[in-house]
């Protein structure tokens, strides 16, 4: 009588720590499709902003080769070489302003990536040893349950 209530105990207990085993198994999993989820709406946030400043560069570049052309044609010439200085400095100053804004967004983009990768390694190391350990107990349970059954049937 004893021994068929520790192996409905033994069965039960086994049945449950699959459970949650199995349980724990599908959270990992569903934690690393989250990040891969959240990795690649980064890169597509990251690229979108690249191109966005790529396009402002070339439109600044275009504005200011109109305003230096048109200049040309209707103010005199000393007037003209003040207008072009100026406008000059604006421009280098917007390229400026544009190529730092771009060495930020690709360093930003790189240390993203970076913290991606880096998470992604801890949950493939807390998956595996999950993995380890629904082994290990597993068989710490068949051992416990042919115990048990050698001890029933002795």
């Amino acid at each position: 009588m004893c021994s068929r209530w520790m192996l409905i105990l033994c069965l039960t207990l086994i049945l449950c720590l699959t459970l949650i085993l199995c349980l724990t198994l599908i959270l990992c999993l569903a934690l690393i499709l989250r990040l891969t989820l959240i990795l690649c709406l980064t890169l597509i946030l990251c690229l979108t902003l690249i191109l966005c400043l790529t396009l402002i560069l070339c439109l600044t570049l275009i504005l200011c080769l109109t305003l230096i052309l048109c200049l040309t044609l209707i103010l005199c010439l000393t007037l003209i070489l003040c207008l072009t200085l100026i406008l000059c400095l604006t421009l280098i100053l917007r390229l400026t302003l544009i190529l730092c804004l771009t060495l930020i967004l690709r360093l930003t983009l790189i240390l993203c990536l970076t913290l991606i990768l880096r998470l992604t390694l801890i949950l493939c190391l807390t998956l595996i040893l999950s993995l380890t350990l629904i082994v290990w107990l597993t068989l710490i349970l068949c051992l416990t349950l042919i115990l048990c059954l050698s001890g029933a049937a002795g």
